[in-house]
């Protein structure tokens, strides 16, 4: 009788229950609370996290939200406030990570009791972000230059403690004129930051410039950088670059979120801690690309592993590169560390960045080539014209630097350059000094002192010969007879002109075979009419066809094609009025169908399958079942190759050549004929020679002796050490070896290894006076100074 009236009491508070639960108001049912925990953790210990509570469904100007473990003790109390579209909003510290639930109550008007709710919350990782500074040399040089001595130490002394670092790759890297440029491109960084007493990053950051050109871990890791943080690169990743002759440098592939400036520094803590948010939340995980999340402290103290805690320490960067944005982050930032445990900003050395980022060691990371370098077609005028007279401007330097190389242990100077050296040399007559600035014997042709051309024949790699004044054969002079053809031969083709657009529309060879194979023929100009020609020969020269063509982009183009007795390719060159925005394109269609295409890169060279395009520095190849052919000029600025043969070339206003060589199938091509093709259109200089000085100089001579084919010399270039030079050599055929250096007119009592900054890298695998032993690496790139250089003795 108990029992059962027991059991009907149950039943009966059971149904009260339901019925009060019932008369509950609408707006009580359909009012939620949720939780979020956001990627804020309180100072000292980061345990406590930073959760943002959300109230829906309830029209209230305000409540207060209660927070209790499962065993209902209590963990703080939050208001919640109006934040627009009908909800409610507050925020709580809580240690979320050791909580598995709990319960908030919420009291408010319109609610007849408090709203409990159990929440079940997921820790937010805890992100160190590493706020790197490595400063653009040239921005920093315009900021603190212009002060005085004493604000410019201030300033340079707040630099040191915030970390700072000299970028090593100026802001617009990757468009040299020439290799050496190239090679020395992190010489201006060293030079600023020995001025300015600030150390010289180990670790560049690559923004904006060639990313991709494969020799660029042959720069970097021969300059002493280890590693590149990569801006706005096409994915993220963390991963190693090798180049072609084994070098390896570590990449941190970035996005543009990875640049200081996607935070909004100014304006106090709250409207950085909202920046902060936004950026975490597509923030790259730089842990996840080295990969894995790392096992923070806390999580190994509750023994969890980094996979399995989704609270793991996680690793992200921001990389600042200029002085003004360092400085007004500067306070912020500590500030920012001195409320918040996490996020947290280091600002320690790049170093440390990727010793964390790398837990996995250098084997864990995946090792790829750089991507194949793509050009922008068509380039613009302005830019074809600057890019042209860069190059320029650094063969005439270069030229220049290895002349002076003789020319500072003259035993007397009475000129400069060349001159210099034709002054002293004693011969019975006057003639002309003919000096060769690339790495191949030479035969060429060369106007000589008196204003007559000549072929000169075998003038030394790095080296000149004399030749007296008579010699010459004068100069180009009409052809007899067949005035009206347009067709001129020598022994190794046959070249005929195109009526209506001067564009030669046949090449023949020696063979007999026909190697232009589109209606467009070779050097062709959209819209160009030919207006009239000449036919010129010079004795033991060639042959050539001077044309006159009128452009329908309003200007005149002179054209002169040559073929030669002796030399066994084509040149043609063009003189360019032109008015516009894009540069100048001319299309050369050849009978042969493209399988791979090669150009040559500063210090190397690249390869891909057509279509492409491309930025070479001197020479393209183009291979097929057919044959070859190869490519050359100085001027351009960008090859457009399709897989039928046809190339598109832009160039600049002015001169423009093209050279062109071919080879059927079959014929064995040498790894260093491109080299030699290309290298070949680089000027002669020349110096006139009086025969009344009084050095006991050879009638011909080269500087420096290399003892085998496809290893040549950069450049020569004097040291920073009196009486030293430094020589860049430079492997082309993939093998690595051990090369002999050796004295010529140049002679040397030693030599030591040095890195691409003139660094002392240790000893040659031997040395003697006037010789050493250099290994080389299979396309590779070696520096060596001279030491004790003087004039060999004859």
């Amino acid at each position: 009788m108990l029992e059962s009236d027991r059991r009907e009491f149950l039943r009966l508070l059971a149904a009260a229950g339901a019925l009060l639960a019932g008369a509950r108001s609408p707006q009580e049912r359909e009012a939620t609370v949720t939780a979020a925990a956001t990627p804020f953790y309180a100072q000292p210990d980061g345990e406590w996290c930073l959760v943002r509570f959300v109230v829906a469904g309830l029209e209230a100007p305000a409540g207060r939200l209660r927070a209790f473990d499962a065993a209902r003790r209590p963990l703080g109390t939050a208001g919640v406030l109006p934040s627009g579209e009908g909800r409610l909003y507050g925020e709580l510290w809580l240690p979320v990570a050791a909580l598995k639930r709990f319960r908030t109550e919420l009291a408010a008007p319109g609610l007849s009791r408090p709203l409990v709710t159990w929440h079940e919350l997921a820790p937010a990782p805890r992100w160190t972000v590493w706020w790197v500074a490595v400063l653009d040399p040239e921005e920093l040089a315009g900021a603190v230059d212009s002060l005085a001595p004493l604000p410019r130490a201030v300033q340079l002394g707040l630099l040191k403690t915030m970390g700072a670092a000299i970028n090593p790759l100026p802001a617009g890297w990757g468009a040299p004129g020439g290799e050496l440029p190239f090679l020395r491109q992190v010489e201006a960084a060293r030079r600023a930051a020995t001025a300015w007493d600030l150390p010289l990053s180990p670790i560049a950051v690559l923004g904006e410039g060639k990313s991709d050109l494969a020799t660029l871990p042959t720069v970097l890791a021969g300059s002493g950088i280890a590693a590149v943080l990569w801006l706005r690169a096409p994915e993220t990743g963390h991963y190693r670059w090798q180049g072609r002759d084994g070098s390896l440098v570590e990449v941190v592939a970035l996005t543009e979120r990875s640049s200081a400036s996607a935070l909004a520094v100014r304006g106090g803590l709250d409207r950085l801690a909202a920046s902060v948010e936004r950026w975490l939340a597509v923030a790259p995980d730089l842990g996840s690309a080295a990969g894995g999340k790392r096992e923070g402290p806390r999580a190994k103290a509750r023994g969890r592993s980094g996979g399995q805690d989704p609270s793991g320490e996680r690793l992200a960067v921001l990389v600042s590169t200029s002085l003004e944005e360092l400085t007004e982050a500067w306070g912020g930032l500590r500030q920012w560390n001195a409320r918040f445990a996490y996020p947290r900003f280091v600002t320690s050395g790049a170093e440390a960045l990727l010793r964390q980022a790398g837990a996995g060691g250098e084997a864990a990371l995946p090792v790829r080539p750089p991507s194949v370098t793509t050009a922008s077609v068509p380039p613009s005028l302005a830019a074809a014209g600057a890019q042209a007279a860069l190059r320029a401007a650094e063969r005439d330097r270069r030229a220049a630097a290895m002349i002076e190389t003789l020319v500072r242990v003259l035993p007397e100077r009475r000129a400069s350059g060349l001159e210099a050296i034709a002054q002293q040399l004693a011969f019975p007559l006057p003639g002309t000094l003919v000096f060769n600035p690339t790495s191949y014997v030479r035969s060429d042709v060369a106007r000589l002192a008196d204003g007559s051309e000549r072929m000169v024949t075998d003038v030394p790699p790095l080296g000149y010969a004399y030749i007296p004044l008579g010699s010459g054969g004068g100069g180009w002079r009409p052809c007899a007879g067949e005035s009206g053809s347009l067709t001129v031969e020598t022994k190794q083709f046959a070249v005929t002109l195109d009526p209506a657009s001067g564009a030669v529309k046949s090449l023949i060879s020696a063979d007999g075979r026909e190697w232009v194979g589109s209606p467009h023929g070779l050097n062709a100009m959209s819209g160009a009419r030919l207006e009239g020609f000449a036919r010129q020969y010079l004795p033991g020269v060639g042959a050539r066809i001077v044309a006159q063509r009128r452009w329908a982009r309003g200007g005149m183009v002179r054209t002169t094609v040559t073929v030669y007795e002796t030399l066994p390719f084509v040149d043609l060159v063009n003189q360019v009025e032109v008015s516009g925005e894009e540069a100048v394109g001319c299309q050369f269609g050849f009978a042969v169908e493209v399988d791979a295409v090669d150009w040559e890169i500063p210090a190397g060279w690249e390869r891909t399958a057509p279509p492409c395009t491309a930025t070479p520095l001197r020479w393209v190849r183009l291979a097929g079942k057919a044959g070859t052919v190869l490519m050359a000029s100085l001027e351009w600025a960008a090859v457009e190759v399709d897989g039928s043969g046809l190339v598109t070339s832009y160039g600049p206003r002015g001169l423009w050549r093209h050279r062109v060589a071919v080879m059927p199938a079959g014929r064995s091509l040498s790894p260093e004929e491109p080299w030699r093709l290309g290298w070949g259109l680089e000027p002669l200089v020349t110096a006139p020679v009086p025969g009344t000085g009084g050095a006991t100089l050879p009638s011909f001579g080269r500087l420096l002796v290399v003892d085998q084919p496809g290893v040549v010399v950069l450049g020569l270039e004097p040291a920073k050490r009196e009486e030293a030079v430094v020589v860049y050599l430079q492997e082309l055929t993939g093998r690595t070896r051990t090369v002999t250096l050796g004295a010529a007119l140049l002679d040397f009592e030693d030599a030591e290894l040095v890195d691409l900054l003139e660094r002392a890298q240790g000893s040659p695998a031997w040395v003697i006076p006037g010789g050493a032993g250099v290994v080389v690496p299979g396309s590779g790139v070696r520096a060596l100074e001279l030491l004790g250089v003087r004039l060999a003795r004859w």
